[in-house]
């Protein structure tokens, strides 16, 4: 059960060699059938190949039925947010890419992983006093950070309306800064890793069954899976995860047969920056994957198509 491509074509090498579907004897001999390699250490997929191959062989194994077919699911929608960054936060990214730029050919010769250095350019958008530790979070923060502020205001909405909020977020560290800022007022339960299983629980039990506690704050590594929220009706992506599958699984915990009405997900995404980039790139990747799996094709499908020029 479950989705079989989480991020990669080339992930169907496992499962599909369980049950004898290929004769394949390494995942290196099976990466370099369908994939080309280069970029950062030679190891970058720079193109899938033999997609139709890859694609025959999973459906001649496979049974497939999504949720929504065997399901009475209520409706979804998906609304991307586009927040314009601070003055201060544009200084600080426009210095924080050219140092990146600058050190490439470091970066490369010392093979270090790329994304570790523009994690801090997500950082900028999302909690900037990480990058920046003489920045204090007082009264004047959400005058430097947008995002949070226009999340925040969302917050108030939602709550206003009579709704309970969910926030997903990546990583714990913007979520820390924007429980100082809520449970000010609202009653907010919390639901991180860096909990106990036994006081995880306790702070999803609250919030499922206290109609006072509006809104839930967590990662999505830790609320992506095996649990419920359905006393929430809309959801908030603070930052995105690397993958369109984590993603999906963390809407799942709302989008469920017990849900009562429509479900809304707002991502909040900085624009024109790498949080621009990683949305493309992310639906792009599952664009492929609906292709391979499902049988989705982008000359049938509009939405498909707008995922893969970058403007879904």
């Amino acid at each position: 059960t479950g989705t079989p491509i989480v991020n990669r074509p080339t992930d169907l090498f496992t499962p599909l060699r369980l049950i004898d579907a290929h004769s394949t004897r390494s995942y290196y001999e099976w990466c370099k059938h369908f994939a080309v390699y280069g970029g950062h250490d030679d190891k970058e997929v720079l193109v899938y190949k033999n997609i139709s191959q890859l694609k025959k062989l999973l459906h001649g194994h496979m049974i497939r039925r999504l949720a929504d077919q065997v399901l009475d699911l209520p409706p979804i929608i998906r609304i991307p947010i586009y927040v314009e960054n601070t003055a201060y936060q544009k200084r600080l990214y426009t210095k924080l890419a050219k140092e990146l730029e600058a050190r490439a050919g470091e970066i490369t010769e010392q093979k270090t992983n790329p994304l570790v250095e523009m994690l801090k350019l997500r950082q900028v958008n999302d909690a900037p006093e990480l990058v920046d530790p003489e920045l204090k979070i007082d009264k004047s923060y959400l005058n430097k950070n947008a995002k949070l502020a226009e999340i925040i205001s969302y917050i108030d909405e939602f709550v206003a309306s009579g709704e309970k909020v969910v926030v997903f977020a990546k990583y714990l560290e913007p979520l820390k800064t924007l429980y100082k800022f809520i449970a000010t007022k609202y009653k907010t339960a919390c639901f991180t890793g860096s909990m106990s299983d036994a006081k995880r629980e306790q702070h999803k039990k609250v919030f499922m069954n206290d109609p006072e506690c509006k809104v839930l704050i967590g990662t999505i590594d830790a609320m992506g899976t095996s649990h419920t929220f359905t006393a929430a009706r809309v959801g908030i992506f603070f930052e995105e995860s690397w993958t369109a599958a984590d993603q999906e699984q963390a809407e799942k915990r709302l989008h469920r047969i017990s849900t009562n009405g429509t479900v809304r997900f707002y991502t909040f995404l900085a624009a024109n920056t790498v949080d621009d980039r990683v949305h493309r790139i992310i639906y792009e990747k599952k664009a492929t994957s609906d292709y391979i799996v499902d049988n989705i094709d982008v000359r049938h499908n509009p939405e498909a198509l707008l995922q893969l020029l970058g403007n879904y």
